[in-house]
């Protein structure tokens, strides 16, 4: 993503609260990632209801920037030890104002646990 994108966030679903993250490479964090605009004119998150696994539940998603190359990026990682046949991954990226992005975070989330998909 642009480096314009230089507001890192995490995500606290529990408060519906927005954390600041550090700038720069970041170590991989348990909480879903928004990236905004200083103005949070626009933003981008990513959440997955399997995220973080049970076996890592301290990580599941990063946020790094590349000041030379003038890039940012988040990811959303699943560990697979010994992995055989289909795996699926759900994560929902959502896109808008940081205001949009974290109503739409809070009412994706609820929907997901009324209908019982949350771990």
């Amino acid at each position: 993503m642009p480096s314009e994108f230089s507001n890192f966030w995490g995500f606290d679903l529990k408060n519906n609260k927005l954390i600041p993250l550090k700038m720069g490479a970041t170590d991989e964090q348990n909480l879903p990632v928004i990236f905004s605009t200083p103005d949070g004119g626009w933003a981008m998150g990513i959440y997955s209801p399997d995220s973080p696994q049970k076996s890592w539940p301290t990580v599941g998603y990063g946020a790094f920037s590349f000041l030379p190359q003038n890039v940012v990026k988040w990811n959303n990682v699943f560990r697979i030890g010994d992995p055989k046949g289909s795996i699926h991954f759900r994560s929902y990226v959502i896109v808008g104002t940081l205001k949009n992005v974290r109503v739409s975070m809070i009412k994706l989330h609820n929907i997901l646990k009324s209908h019982n998909i949350l771990k």
